[in-house]
């Protein structure tokens, strides 16, 4: 299956390695910060649905 881009917002999107998926693999979470050393700085966590692409926000500092 070819890569397919799946957000495009103007933050950062860290991925962990191991929890990625969700258990019925249809959204991928992720945090926003920029640079992977600055946990601290995270400001918030999404989850993008890998059929829809819809974004959704599910926390915020």
């Amino acid at each position: 299956m070819p890569e397919q881009q799946l957000t495009s917002g103007k933050y950062g999107h860290t991925l962990n390695a191991t929890q990625v998926f969700s258990p019925d693999d249809q959204w991928v979470v992720y945090d926003t910060r920029n640079d992977d050393t600055h946990i601290g700085r995270t400001d918030g966590i999404e989850m993008v649905n890998v059929t829809t692409g819809k974004v959704v926000r599910l926390y915020t500092t």
